[in-house]
């Protein structure tokens, strides 16, 4: 019998010490002041309002900097290349084609985090630019002021990497009535730097 039991006695204190040396040299994955975090993801977007929704592939990155654990400033872009669509309305009409259309969005504002300890919910609210080109704009590029809500949620289980999502609604505040919704979602991977770590 102890003979039996004698390795899993030697294990089991080493593997405790392993991992707390492992936590110690990690850190804890937590979202803290003074870090900046640099993100780059793939993303959909889409147009509702325009028949069944004219979609669009692109990508986005983003740079927000922590003054505190919970809020930060975020500076960063996206670019959507949405597909040409057509539309059936009646039979009897000949269908309407909605030529492909680029947008691009930059954006500039506060970010504040609902809780710090590896899964990191947050919420955005920023004014943005709102670069279009294609027949959306009837072929011309347009640039517009436009207002950027986000929610999103970052999974940080390493001090310095984290996966997350997010999706944001952004609004054309210069023409709200023709274009009331303009819908993003973003696949991201951040990597975290803390300045008190130097």
């Amino acid at each position: 019998m102890s003979r039996r039991h004698g390795p899993q006695r030697l294990t089991r204190p080493a593997l405790l010490f392993a991992l707390a040396v492992a936590l110690q040299a990690g850190g804890i994955a937590r979202a803290d002041s003074d870090e900046l975090q640099l993100t780059i993801g793939p993303g959909y977007s889409s147009l509702p309002e325009l028949g069944e929704g004219l979609d669009g592939i692109g990508g986005g990155a983003e740079l927000v900097y922590g003054f505190t654990p919970f809020w930060s400033i975020a500076a960063g872009g996206f670019v959507a290349y949405h597909f040409e669509d057509t539309t059936v309305v009646d039979p009897a009409d000949p269908p309407q084609v909605l030529e492909a259309t680029t947008v691009v969005t930059a954006w500039l504002g506060p970010r504040f985090n609902l809780d710090v300890f590896v899964v990191v919910p947050y919420l955005s609210l920023s004014p943005e630019l709102i670069v279009t080109q294609g027949e959306l704009m009837e072929d011309r590029d347009t640039w517009e002021l436009g207002l950027r809500g986000t929610v999103g949620l970052d999974y940080r289980p390493l001090r310095h990497w984290s996966l997350g999502f997010e999706v944001s609604y952004h609004s054309y505040l210069t023409q709200p009535l023709d274009y009331p919704v303009y819908l993003s979602t973003l696949f991201r991977l951040s990597y975290h730097h803390r300045f008190k770590d130097l």
